[in-house]
């Protein structure tokens, strides 16, 4: 293992291009003045320390402090134990063991699921409520497998057939090109 223990201890400062572009000795420490990051070379390769340093005023941010949620605050939003004031792309959600309110998983099944009231409940897909062009708004489900929307009230599409009845009716659709008139039955009195 190699130790600089005399100094001067220096820092490489350049852009990230051209830190990334040398091959200094294992130990090597770079800040980048283009992304506000430092970088360690291990020998072979640079590795990032990937959140960007941020400015220090001279009246800084004292921080909050609540020990049963967030801790001390943290400029960047990052902690062991938190993520805040934050966008997420990209991100997929697995397993979750955690039984505390408002976590959320998905399970092996695709049920999506939140923590809440100390049980796991499922949440719903494939639910919208939208503006349709012709009949304003509805609730609309696309069932697993399907393809068009269907109108949760009425069970039917806003796809027509060629005598313009919805080509699903009730859920269901005839083979044929044409869909048959509804049959309404009031019973006997």
């Amino acid at each position: 293992m190699k130790q600089i223990t005399t100094p001067p201890f220096k820092v490489l400062v350049d852009t990230k291009a051209n830190i990334l572009a040398t091959t200094p000795d294992a130990g090597k420490l770079a800040y980048a003045t283009n992304t506000t990051e430092f970088y360690l070379y291990d020998g072979t390769n640079w590795k990032v320390a990937p959140l960007e340093l941020k400015t220090e005023s001279s009246a800084p941010d004292m921080g909050a402090y609540d020990a049963g949620y967030l801790g001390i605050s943290d400029k960047m939003g990052y902690d062991e134990n938190y993520i805040t004031d934050k966008s997420l792309s990209n991100v997929r959600i697995l397993e979750n063991a955690l039984t505390q309110e408002g976590a959320i998983r998905t399970t092996t099944a695709g049920v999506f699921q939140i923590y809440l009231n100390s049980k796991w409940n499922d949440v719903v897909i494939n639910f919208v409520l939208r503006e349709d062009s012709t009949e304003g708004y509805e609730y609309e489900h696309k069932p697993v497998g399907f393809t068009e929307w269907i109108e949760i009230m009425s069970g039917n599409s806003n796809t027509k057939d060629l005598d313009g009845k919805p080509l699903i009716q009730q859920y269901t659709s005839s083979m044929g090109a044409y869909q048959p008139d509804l049959q309404l039955d009031g019973g006997s009195f």
